[in-house]
């Protein structure tokens, strides 16, 4: 469990590695609500320049504070080539409210490129292919379809 009561942006920011994931981990999943609002303006201004693990924890984050107007940023990173991001894209975007899934933000979603996805050789440190993000898209399309799959 984490020390503090409440989130740092900049504890968070200064984490790497396994300390990372112990620190925002109880965030993301029971303690949202510790997390304050000013995180997301930070979070959202910074998200182009955080390195893959950051970003995962940053959508999470961003969506858990303000889904309403993350959603259509969220949908952005469907076309990421990092797995990682466009796995957390897809299933924050699975699972919102359909009333914060408008018409036009699901044609945004439909037009977004396909792209190869990645993840790091655990050893090497090379970039892996594992496929690309067409599954992801066909699946948060599917999940706001007006017909049953």
């Amino acid at each position: 469990m984490n020390d503090s009561d409440s989130f740092s942006y900049e504890r968070f920011m200064s984490l790497t590695g396994s300390a990372l994931v112990r620190y925002a981990e109880p965030f993301v999943n029971t303690r949202t609500l510790a997390i304050p609002e000013s995180v997301y303006d930070l979070l959202v201004f910074n998200l182009a320049k955080l390195d893959e693990a950051h970003t995962v924890y940053a959508l999470e984050i961003c969506m858990a504070i303000k889904p309403q107007e993350f959603a259509s940023i969220v949908a952005g990173f469907l076309a990421n080539t990092h797995y990682s991001i466009c796995c957390t894209a897809c299933r924050l975007l699975s699972r919102i409210s359909p009333d914060l899934m408008p018409a036009d933000l699901l044609s945004r979603i439909a037009a977004t490129p396909v792209v190869d996805l990645f993840t790091a050789d655990v050893h090497s440190g090379n970039p892996i292919r594992l496929g690309t993000n067409e599954q992801f898209i066909r699946l948060v399309l599917a999940e706001f379809s007006d017909t049953p799959t």
